[in-house]
């Protein structure tokens, strides 16, 4: 199954890590897709940076929340509360994707 998980802090890398592990097709949906994987700064909780997660689980793609949405079968919201209010653009996928 093609998923995207939209957000990249810790619940979403432990939900696509985890549906990554049971064989399905994940992507990983972010604001940026060229500014995630460069931070090298921890993350507000303290864990590494995206990118050592990420070169961890390789299988798992990243794309823009719109991308994202726009090619899943499944689309898992994991943002946080700021993240949730710019997914508008995933969500306009979606519907365009159902017309």
């Amino acid at each position: 199954m093609r998923i995207a998980v939209l957000g990249t802090g810790p619940i979403g890398q432990t939900v696509a890590g985890t549906l990554s592990e049971l064989v399905h097709q994940v992507a990983v949906g972010t604001r940026d897709p060229q500014a995630t994987p460069a931070r090298t700064e921890p993350d507000t909780f303290g864990n590494p940076p995206f990118q050592v997660w990420h070169q961890a689980h390789l299988g798992v793609g990243l794309v823009g929340l719109a991308e994202g949405a726009a090619d899943a079968e499944l689309v898992v919201n994991a943002t946080n509360g700021v993240g949730s209010t710019s997914r508008s653009s995933a969500e306009v996928a979606v519907r365009e994707r159902r017309s």
